[in-house]
């Protein structure tokens, strides 16, 4: 209690002396005004808002004995070294759209507030932005390109200059547009790489990009004559019909689907290749037979799905089955009748049939090639037939394809001697109906030349009276095999050795088509049937 008594009055005074102090200083000293800092207050907060490829709009807080506001454009981050605008803008408004932006490109803007008086201008607010990148580029489509050309397009009339052609990894060029490409929105962009993806900018001056466009040029179409593109809806007989060309080739987006309801009747003297572009879904045909002219060059599927089975006008799967592919009555001669890469299923009778007295009718070369061919002949026709001595197919060879349920006849030429027939690295199942033969020429018939069967496997015969070959000249059988369950009547395939087991035991799963040899220990698992099963 002491101590305490003893300093109050010392801090009293101590108080008092400032007190006195603080009141003679103001007495003594005057300080001059500085004008120079009399000025507007800036805003407190500026922003943006819904910014997009060209457009953005600057807010900020309004400010009270503001005349003006000043705003200012910069292409650049805060820097406002490039300014593209200055606005004044009413002391009513505190928000400003910005238009024609450049799109994806560093932008600042500032704003300070302007008196009207001698009161000096705020100092400067600002923020930085980036727009959105532009896209004025359309997308590709099927129809706009090719192997080595693409069709680009925009919206018409922008403002543009110029493209870049970026090969994705590689190079890219400039490619200047004219008066009218730039008024129309489209520019033809050719010698491009097959199978090769590019992407393509569109720029106003070389600062300014306005949009991008990605895609990939088909693959090298192994064509004839004049190459067209089929688009969906596409008629296969009127695209023929405007054919320029009698050699042409027709080229199908792969999942697309075609089908024709009469007979298709191909124009005299014209080659036609069927090309479907590789891909996850082969393109499909569904035709009520192929009508041959008298003569022809070339005639190839490949790539394509080929079936019998068609939809109906209420868009469901009929439940029957077209009879033929070709069953050529008319007088003709084909060079060469092809089928590659090609899975063909569901023909109630023939894929190839030469019938009818008359007129000689000769294909000179029959070729399938990586096929995989099912579910024929439940109507009592062959897979190929020719049962007519003025017809002949001349020289057949198969290889690397698949062939399962079918209930005829495989091969059936029985009138006329041929060239040669040769099978090569294909696998058989649940083939030859009974009484029917795999190859039925005729004892007194069959190739002159070549006959063999090489590096094949054949499983379950279709029927336990079904038969082997029947033909003039017995073929050689090389590396060739045959399951326990493929059972011949008669007319046994001499030359095939013997796998102890089933076809079930040989084949991952026959009943649904998938015949990956399962059995390592098979003798055969490398070099026998069709490749693509081998393991």
């Amino acid at each position: 209690m002491k101590v305490k008594k003893l300093y109050k009055p010392i801090i009293g005074a101590l108080f008092t002396a400032i007190i006195v102090l603080g009141m003679t200083s103001c007495n003594d000293f005057d300080f001059p005004t500085d004008m120079s800092y009399s000025r507007m207050f800036r805003p407190v907060a500026i922003s943006t808002d819904s910014v997009t490829a060209t457009t953005a709009i600057v807010k900020w807080n309004a400010m009270a004995g503001v005349d003006h506001y000043v705003v200012e454009i910069s292409r650049d981050s805060l820097e406002f070294g490039t300014i593209v605008n200055r606005v004044e803008v009413p002391a009513t408004f505190n928000a400003l759209k910005l238009t024609n932006l450049n799109g994806d490109t560093q932008h600042s803007a500032r704003v300070m507030c302007v008196s009207g008086t001698d009161v000096a201008d705020s100092k400067w607010i600002n923020v930085a932005f980036k727009t959105k990148a532009e896209q004025i580029m359309l997308a590709v489509g099927a129809a706009d390109k090719t192997s080595t050309s693409a069709t680009v397009k925009w919206i018409a009339g922008s403002t543009v200059t110029h493209l870049t052609v970026e090969q994705v990894g590689g190079a890219t060029s400039r490619v200047e547009l004219t008066a009218p490409e730039m008024a129309a929105g489209v520019k033809l962009i050719e010698s491009l790489i097959a199978n090769t993806t590019y992407k393509v900018n569109i720029y106003n001056t070389d600062a300014n990009l306005r949009g991008s466009v990605t895609f990939r040029t088909y693959e090298e179409v192994p064509s004839i004559g004049q190459v067209i593109y089929m688009q969906v809806g596409d008629s296969i007989n009127l695209r023929l019909a405007e054919a320029t060309s009698n050699a042409v080739t027709l080229v199908f987006q792969q999942g697309s689907y075609y089908q024709r309801d009469t007979p298709l009747l191909l124009k005299d003297g014209m080659s036609v290749v069927f090309y479907g572009l590789p891909g996850a879904n082969l393109a499909t045909i569904s035709l009520n037979s192929i009508t041959l002219a008298a003569n022809h060059g070339t005639l190839r599927f490949e790539n394509m799905n080929i079936t019998g089975k068609f939809n109906l006008v209420d868009g469901t799967l009929a439940t029957t089955q077209r009879d033929y592919f070709i069953n050529q009555g008319l007088i003709t001669n084909v060079s060469s009748l092809e089928f590659k890469n090609c899975t063909i299923h569901n023909f109630n009778r023939n894929l190839v049939r030469l019938k009818d007295a008359g007129d000689f009718k000769t294909i000179s070369n029959l070729i399938i090639s990586g096929c995989i061919l099912s579910d024929q002949g439940t109507g009592g026709y062959p897979l190929i037939g020719n049962t007519i001595a003025n017809g002949l197919i001349d020289n057949i060879t198969i290889s690397g394809s698949t062939f399962y349920n079918m209930s005829h006849n495989f091969i059936q030429q029985g009138l006329v001697n041929s060239t040669s027939l040769t099978i090569s690295d294909c696998t058989f199942n649940n083939i030859v109906g009974p009484a029917r033969y795999f190859i039925d020429c005729t004892a007194t018939f069959g190739p002159t030349g070549a006959f063999s069967i090489t590096n094949c496997i054949f499983g379950k015969t279709y029927d336990v009276l079904g038969k082997g070959i029947r033909s003039s000249k017995i073929p050689n059988i090389v590396n060739s095999y045959k399951t326990s369950d493929w059972v011949t009547a008669s007319n046994p395939i001499s030359g095939l050795t013997d796998y102890s087991g089933a076809s079930t035991a040989l084949f991952a799963n026959p009943s649904t088509g998938d015949f990956t040899i399962k059995d390592s220990n098979f003798s055969g698992h490398l070099t026998a049937g069709d490749p693509r099963w081998r393991q």
